[in-house]
């Protein structure tokens, strides 16, 4: 799980917060816990406005259900466009 965000320098930031192996089954329930957790962890409960996430139903059930508005789905060609965009703004404000 990465977490961005945009300083109060208007700087384009982002941390690791997770590397974790989920056990099977990969359920809703079993991810909006996870990811409940990890808020908790990093006090992050309010802070979050929207998450990008595959376009599997049962991340978009937790998403959902943990009561976020906004989930940009992402498939490999959006992840990579992604990626771009966000390497093009961080060379900018280097």
């Amino acid at each position: 799980v990465t977490c961005y965000w945009i300083s109060q320098d208007f700087e384009s930031k982002n941390i690791l917060l997770s590397i974790a192996e989920l056990p099977y089954p990969h359920e809703a329930f079993q991810i909006l816990e996870y990811i409940k957790n990890l808020l908790q962890i990093w006090n992050l409960e309010l802070k979050i406005i929207f998450f990008i996430t595959d376009n599997r139903a049962n991340i978009k059930k937790a998403i959902k259900d943990l009561g976020i508005r906004i989930q940009i789905f992402c498939d490999n060609k959006k992840r990579q466009q992604l990626r771009k965009a966000q390497l093009y703004l961080q060379q900018q404000t280097s």
